[in-house]
């Protein structure tokens, strides 16, 4: 099974700790993949950054998946500039 999750406009430290928890909701589900859609994030923040690491790390343990989709061009420079998009499974927006 399946689940997707839009977090909205930004991942930062305004809006973490409300998305860590629907974050921590979904993983605790029994999903065989957890899809987060980033077509409508235009920011993320250190804080946003620890917060999908951390995410990974709980779906990986658990033996799950975890991809992020329509993730902008931008964000997908941030993502290769620090080497996580060898950590994720990232796919960019057309």
């Amino acid at each position: 099974m399946e689940t997707s999750l839009k977090p909205g406009k930004n991942i930062d430290e305004s809006t973490a700790e409300a998305f860590n928890t629907t974050l921590l909701d979904e993983i605790e589900k029994d999903i065989d993949e957890l899809v987060i859609d980033m077509i409508d994030v235009q920011e993320i923040d250190p804080v946003g950054l620890g917060l999908l690491i951390a995410a990974k790390k709980l779906t990986r343990k658990s033996d799950r998946l975890m991809t992020l989709t329509n993730v902008s061009t931008d964000i997908f420079n941030l993502f290769k500039a620090m080497r996580l998009d060898h950590y994720f499974d990232i796919t960019v927006s057309a």
